[in-house]
């Protein structure tokens, strides 16, 4: 059953990839797609279906010389991954090509990824702010609540069984990766919502630490392996395990991740939301949160961009 289900799915996207959102017409339908030369040559240039139709005659050896200079030719995963946005309405026959499902019509959803003068300015003012208000506030009231006397338990007895994952780590700290992304996908407008967004949350989030101090359930553990040790041992050095509810690892990474996804076009869509599952996900398996954390978090999220919309130009 596995073999058949991997097999369909394979075929399927074979057959999907080459024809979405291309031009409704037999000869000039499909694409010619962009893909690792070494997968092309082992589907025998496949990929090259429009010059496939085009001339269905040649060999699978003349395919790459059929494909004119310059010819719009987009990536195999640019139209893959925009699969995944959901069904949209077929165009009658006759109907040209669809390139905004491919390529992102927005002018910050094409940019390069090369930062302007505007975009620098932008990231570096709020990027100052938000993380001035975020080391004034996180470290001075987690010390703090370690003083205090009365903590929250804010977890189910059951969490406590959440297996102890160190490799995860890594998908942790990519948090930190995502903190250079607006400087790549985001304009100005947008970089500057999402800077207000994480100063408000920063600030909010300090609040509620304030009013319901809570404590970890897990114990704190340093891995056997040398290299993860050393992180661990950072990690808990600096920061304490009071400041729970909200993870503001999960307000940081879900304010983040939720104005790349608005922003980068039918690829955006799924990978930053993935992205932030995983880095979710990991909090409570390198047992740094519980789930009423990562819960506080994500509402967190909501309510920033309900309260601080991103307008694009």
């Amino acid at each position: 059953m596995a073999a058949h289900y991997l097999f369909a799915l394979h075929w399927s996207a074979l057959q999907y990839v080459d024809h979405a959102w291309s031009a409704r017409d037999v000869q000039e339908g499909p694409w010619n797609l962009k893909i690792f030369a070494p997968i092309r040559w082992l589907a025998l240039n496949y990929h090259l279906h429009l010059a496939h139709h085009q001339h269905t005659d040649a060999p699978w050896t003349e395919l790459p010389s059929h494909v004119p200079a310059g010819s719009y030719t987009p990536s195999f995963w640019s139209i893959y991954l925009s699969l995944w946005g959901g069904v949209r309405p077929a165009p009658p026959m006759g109907a040209p090509g669809n390139r905004r499902w491919v390529r992102p019509a927005t002018p910050t959803s094409s940019s390069t990824m090369k930062p302007d003068p505007a975009r620098i300015t932008a990231y570096a003012l709020w990027s100052t702010v938000a993380g001035g208000v975020f080391f004034a506030i996180y470290p001075t009231i987690n010390r703090f609540t370690a003083s205090r006397l009365h903590t929250h338990r804010c977890y189910f007895e059951w969490e406590l069984d959440t297996p102890f994952l160190p490799q995860f780590i890594w998908v942790y700290l990519s948090m930190y990766l995502l903190f250079l992304a607006p400087l790549l996908w985001l304009e100005p407008p947008a970089i500057r919502a999402v800077g207000k967004q994480l100063t408000a949350g920063t600030l909010a989030s300090g609040a509620l630490f304030l009013l319901f101090p809570a404590s970890l359930g897990f114990p704190r553990v340093i891995d056997d392996n040398p290299s993860l040790a050393w992180i661990y041992q950072k990690m808990f050095g600096i920061d304490p395990p009071h400041n729970l509810v909200p993870s503001l690892h999960l307000v940081w990474s879900g304010t983040i991740t939720m104005a790349l996804r608005e922003n980068t076009g039918s690829w955006g869509r799924w990978i930053f939301p993935a992205w932030l599952t995983a880095i979710a996900v990991s909090t409570m398996l390198v047992h740094q949160h519980h789930l009423a954390d990562v819960a506080g978090g994500l509402a967190m999220v909501a309510v920033l961009r309900k309260i601080i919309p991103i307008k694009q130009p």
